[in-house]
């Protein structure tokens, strides 16, 4: 009577324990869902409501300890609706939390960190900060190299925008030898007799 009893008890427990498990899952797949689903603020144009819908998932990440990755994700998305309202530094913040969380990042996400490092740098740009502006396009320069070498449109157009900086801020012989490496890289895909080669060296 007593064995019953325990097998009963075990039963239940394994059932619960399954249970558990599964509603777990759930709640997982429900929350990538949900993050998917504040994306379609920003083709609404209802900014203000995709903000509160991640502001509230952020919430719940904190309070539930999720996984770094669905951070990264939430910040990420923070910053590439601010900048859609023209709000540079509040997208800067945002982003500059999202590379906070770029090291649980695996190689086949790689190019998550490469955009963010190109924004900061476009932000960083169009708000007159060079120097900081410089710092994240170099940080992308080199992801970009490391991800798929050198011989590719991402380098040759971050080239081109360290260039742009340095002609700002009045450095002509640093805007000359990014424009010099940025062409190079041109003429060898390219060719030149090719517009891209003839805008870049005109």
């Amino acid at each position: 009577m007593i064995f019953k009893r325990i097998e009963k008890l075990f039963i239940c427990f394994s059932f619960l324990t399954i249970s558990c498990c599964a509603q777990s899952l759930k709640r997982t797949k429900s929350v990538d869902y949900d993050i998917k689903f504040c994306q379609q603020y920003i083709a609404k144009e209802e900014l203000d409501s995709g903000i509160r819908c991640v502001l509230d998932k952020l919430s719940y990440f904190e309070r539930s300890n999720m996984n770094n990755i669905n951070k990264h994700n939430a910040y990420a998305l923070l910053g590439l609706m601010y900048e859609d309202k023209n709000q540079n530094d509040k997208s800067i913040f945002y982003y500059l939390k999202a590379l906070e969380y770029n090291e649980y990042l695996t190689d086949s996400l790689a190019e998550k960190e490469i955009k963010i490092l190109g924004k900061l740098g476009a932000l960083y740009r169009n708000i007159g900060k060079y120097d900081e502006s410089i710092f994240y396009l170099k940080q992308k320069l080199e992801s970009v190299k490391n991800l798929s070498g050198v011989n590719s449109d991402v380098y040759v157009n971050t080239l081109s925008s360290l260039s742009i900086c340095y002609k700002r801020k009045d450095d002509f012989a640093k805007a000359i030898e990014y424009n010099v490496k940025s062409s190079i890289i041109i003429e060898k895909l390219y060719g030149k007799r090719s517009l891209k080669y003839l805008k870049q060296t005109t």
